[in-house]
């Protein structure tokens, strides 16, 4: 291997072990979702980390779809998850990973693949946005990493346009860096 790849490994080792998502090491280095997650399955093989460091991490990245290169509209990754229910059965809530005009993602809402749910977010951090709701259909579903928390992408099927403008606010406040 060469001097540089060995130094590239273990300055990602570092910041695999200090924390960063999934998408902020694929953007660091570079990498397809198919290409992080195979080195990191490398790295664990090897012993140079162990499991439960590379998934206690945050993840904010769907290992189902790597096609971010295809994409229409960039998925935005949120730095602060937020809570998200489904309207009609409040006790399904989980939280937005990430966000497109078109879609999103969110770990612990219990769903089916082709299953269409009324949802609900609630960004409650972000005082110009409002109460966003739409109607979305779940395009993949898995259970997630640690502790095997429901993961899915949705694309969105029907919203108002106020709501769509919501979600517009939402975008340019995380393009902002707020």
């Amino acid at each position: 291997m060469a001097h540089d790849d060995a130094n590239r490994l273990n300055e990602m080792v570092d910041h695999v072990r200090s924390g960063l998502t999934d998408f902020e090491l694929m953007k660091k280095y570079q990498l397809t979702a198919k290409q992080l997650r195979r080195t990191l399955q490398e790295l664990i093989a090897t012993g140079v980390l162990k499991k439960d460091r590379v998934y206690r991490r945050p993840i904010f990245c769907d290992y189902a779809m790597d096609r971010h290169e295809d994409r229409q509209f960039p998925r935005h990754y949120l730095t602060r998850p937020l809570p998200i229910h489904e309207a009609d059965n409040p006790q399904n809530r989980g939280w937005l990973t990430d966000i497109t005009e078109v879609g999103l993602g969110a770990r612990g809402i219990e769903v089916e693949t082709g299953q269409t749910k009324t949802l609900t977010v609630f960004p409650e951090d972000f005082r110009e946005t409002q109460l966003i709701s739409m109607v979305a259909s779940c395009v993949w579903a898995g259970k997630g990493h640690p502790k095997k928390q429901p993961v899915s992408g949705f694309r969105i099927t029907e919203i108002s346009d106020r709501d769509l403008e919501e979600i517009r606010k939402l975008i340019r406040t995380f393009i902002a860096g707020n």
